[in-house]
């Protein structure tokens, strides 16, 4: 009986295993590409219209130099005249290497690996490991998909995730940066028409309260480092007897060296003494080509900076190019690499956990402004490119308080002259007349 009711069905044209939704679907008809003629009937060879827009069909040329069959739409063009010639354009376009189509892009998981082996890795050593912690990072999220299907709802929700992991607004902007960096490159070689990053939503960091330092907190910095006993505890527990830190006076020397210049931690670290210019009393900082801005700056002497580097000549080790030579440079040349365990243990002695070696810049600026020396002068000895808005900005307040001060001490108040009719006797110069004026 099935094998019967199976044959009427066939011969009636219907599949027995068809249904309804599909056959529906099936009778919806799709868009498709519907050949263009011209007003003379005549077929336009390579131009097409589906669902009312014009497009080109054209061979271009992919960035790796192969050939492909591209649709290119021609949304401008209302008319068939008008699509014939914004066809011409793209052929013209052609013929002179300009209309270059995006080959299969690829992964972002591979494209960083091209990334950090190209522009990458002419940036300085530690933008390049904070680089690969970031990229690192997306590549957890991205890195499966291709670099044209990586959409700004992808970037977002990355950003997102930071933030609900409390992760700091300046962090969150720096992995933004990071990615989009990689982005722009890959735009460079042909892979995106548009960064999926851009057009991001900054967050504006917290300003960050800063109070001033006062030179006598970091004398009593520097002697902690140097007594024998401010590390007792410590040493306690291993053993040993109580000493001063074996690095005191250098960590000293390096200490001043940021006050009286204003130069930030790592760039401190790589002065050398070629740098130290006695004749002209100036110093160069950054001129490894390695400092923020990539440029070099000179800072004038001060009488305290002379005093410093002039005593620091007298004991410079005869084997090392550096200002602060590393102890453990071995026959090697090399720098202190840091200094922030003799602050570690220096601020808890004096208890100031949170005092760091960017307060001495901060304390640089502050008595720079307050002994009244232009904002445009100070901005060229830190490095600010701004000619002193940054200063005036964050270190004005500084300035107008010191003015106040300076203006309570200000003693300009003369004896009142007596009215007339009394008794009072005004000074007189030498030989004036009682009657005179």
């Amino acid at each position: 009986m099935l094998l019967v009711l199976h044959f009427l069905l066939q011969s009636c044209g219907m599949n027995p295993v068809e249904t309804g939704s599909k056959a529906s679907r099936a009778s919806v008809p799709r868009p498709s590409y519907l050949p263009v003629f011209d007003g003379r009937k005549r077929r336009v060879r390579g131009l097409w219209q589906r669902n009312g827009t014009f497009v080109a069909r054209l061979t271009t040329e992919t960035p790796d130099g192969r050939k492909k069959l591209v649709w290119h739409v021609l949304k401008d063009a209302q008319s068939v005249s008008e699509a014939r010639q914004a066809m011409a354009d793209l052929e013209t376009q052609r013929r002179q290497s300009v209309l270059v189509t995006r080959g299969e892009a690829p992964r972002f998981a591979d494209f960083v690996a091209r990334y950090t082996a190209g522009p990458m890795a002419t940036k300085r050593s530690s933008t390049q490991a904070k680089e690969t912690t970031h990229l690192t990072w997306w590549q957890q999220r991205l890195g499966a998909l291709r670099l044209d299907q990586i959409r700004r709802s992808h970037v977002l929700a990355g950003l997102e995730d930071l933030e609900k992991g409390n992760a700091a607004a300046r962090t969150r902007n720096l992995y933004a940066i990071t990615l989009r960096n990689c982005f722009k490159y890959a735009m460079g070689l042909g892979h995106l028409g548009a960064s999926p990053a851009d057009g991001i939503t900054w967050l504006k960091p917290e300003g960050k309260k800063r109070d001033l330092v006062e030179a006598e907190t970091f004398e009593r910095l520097l002697r902690a480092a140097a007594s024998p006993s401010f590390h007792r505890s410590r040493l306690a527990r291993s053993g040993e007897a109580p000493a001063p830190l074996k690095n005191a006076e250098q960590f000293a020397d390096y200490l001043r060296f940021l006050l009286y210049t204003g130069a930030r931690e790592k760039e401190a670290l790589r002065v050398r003494w070629k740098d130290v210019d006695f004749d002209r009393q100036l110093v160069a900082i950054g001129a490894d080509g390695q400092a923020k801005n990539a440029e070099v700056r000179h800072v004038d002497f001060n009488s305290a900076l002379s005093a410093l580097l002039t005593a620091m000549k007298t004991r410079r080790a005869p084997d090392s190019q550096w200002l602060f030579p590393s102890p453990q440079r071995g026959e090697r040349d090399l720098h202190a690499k840091t200094f922030r365990e003799s602050l570690k243990l220096s601020r808890g002695a004096i208890g100031m956990p949170t005092l760091g070696f960017h307060d001495t810049r901060h304390a640089f600026i502050s008595r720079a402004v307050m002994a009244g020396i232009d904002f445009m002068t100070i901005a060229r000895w830190v490095g600010h490119k701004d000619g002193g808005v940054l200063i005036g900005k964050v270190y004005g307040h500084i300035a107008n308080e010191h003015r106040q001060k300076m203006a309570a001490r200000l003693q300009l108040a003369v004896a009142a002259w007596p009215h007339e009719g009394t008794n009072s006797q005004v000074p007189r110069a030498a030989g004036e007349s009682p009657t005179a004026g």
